[in-house]
């Protein structure tokens, strides 16, 4: 119809009609350009908002996950270090905390899971993850998702050869059966701690996994523990905007 209009005014010469119908098509033509983007802007944050809640739950079983592993780990290095204290400073065996002995029995007992996040997996594989709006957020996934994909190999070689105190030194322990956590394993119920002031070869194995379980509880455990709260913090402070967005929206839609 509007063509039709321009060649009636191309025929009579009438350059002002023209003009003006040229204008309206253009102005069509941009404001449907503006309403495409407008939807599809409107359809991302849709998605996006999507894609968040379900980034934080899945940061929300993680950290459930890994709730008291790093606490474990700091208490028996910590333990491990007051043994130390004991075989090479002359430390009265009696002063050590409650749980000494079961926390050095078990001091090279460590593993990083490496929490999957699905969302942030499916983002990444189809390119997605420029569709999350915040540079923070998208920047935090970013480093997680490295940390954890090579934290296995990374992390692989301080274990190595890393004893078990226990076996090599049976003599320098009481164990019983534990079948309270619903798995069996060995707990030691009784350290003799002068014996193993006198057994250099001990104080020695005692220094090596003390040393690598600090190493692993600082650059491993509590790290991975700093990247998952980086985000979740993040989340929590997207998700309230995404809230009070949703909020004002339906406020301006009510009648």
């Amino acid at each position: 119809m509007i063509f039709s209009r321009i060649i009636h005014h191309l025929k009579t010469q009438n350059w002002t009609a023209v003009a003006i119908e040229f204008v309206i098509v253009i102005a069509g033509v941009v404001l449907g350009f503006q309403v495409t983007a407008w939807n599809e802007e409107r359809q991302d944050r849709i998605q996006e908002g999507a894609y968040l809640a379900r980034l934080h739950a899945e940061i929300v079983d993680a950290e459930a996950g890994r709730l008291g592993l790093l606490d474990n780990v700091t208490r028996r290095v910590d333990h491990a270090s007051a043994v130390v204290e004991v075989i090479y400073d002359g430390r009265d065996p009696a002063t050590l905390p409650d749980g000494a002995c079961t926390s050095i029995s078990r001091l090279g007992i460590f593993y990083l899971e490496g929490y999957a996040l699905p969302t942030l997996d499916e983002l990444l594989a189809t390119g997605n993850l420029g569709i999350i709006g915040d540079d923070a957020l998208r920047r935090a996934l970013i480093s997680y998702r490295g940390f954890a994909d090579t934290a296995a190999d990374r992390f692989s070689d301080i274990r190595v050869d890393m004893p078990n105190l226990v076996r090599p030194y049976p003599h320098l322990f009481s164990t019983v059966p534990d079948r309270q956590s619903g798995q069996l394993r060995r707990a030691a119920t009784d350290c003799d701690y002068l014996a193993m002031r006198d057994d250099e070869s001990f104080g020695a194995d005692l220094l090596d996994v003390a040393a690598r379980a600090g190493f692993f509880r600082m650059t491993a455990l509590a790290e991975e523990d700093r990247r998952l709260a980086a985000i979740h913090a993040a989340l929590d402070s997207l998700l309230g905007s995404h809230d009070d967005e949703a909020r004002h929206s339906e406020a301006g839609m009510t009648p």
